[in-house]
């Protein structure tokens, strides 16, 4: 999640830790079945999908993840729309 920081500062700890569970369950409801989802650190997710055979599945599987972070997050009376970054690694290649 981009610029996690500020959204810490305008809704404090306990507004960010709800964004951040929100978006857990956003992605653990969406990609769950064919891939393995965890939380590395703060604001740091990794979505491993399981059975890919071509960068074009990985290009489609990357822009639905964006698709699904734009909807609109209401927390504390306040809606924000986040901005995400993604990596991209794919194995043997990229280790």
């Amino acid at each position: 999640v981009d610029r996690f920081n500020l959204i810490n500062q305008e809704l404090g700890y306990d507004g960010g830790d709800l964004i951040l569970g929100t978006i857990a369950k956003i992605l653990s409801e969406n990609f769950s079945q064919n891939s393995k989802i965890g939380r590395l650190e703060s604001d740091r997710f990794v979505i491993l999908p399981l059975e890919v055979e071509n960068l074009n599945q990985v290009v489609n599987f990357t822009m639905s993840v964006f698709g699904i972070m734009k909807e609109v997050f209401c927390i504390k009376d306040k809606e924000m729309v986040l901005t995400t970054s993604v990596g991209i690694s794919l194995f043997p290649k990229n280790g």
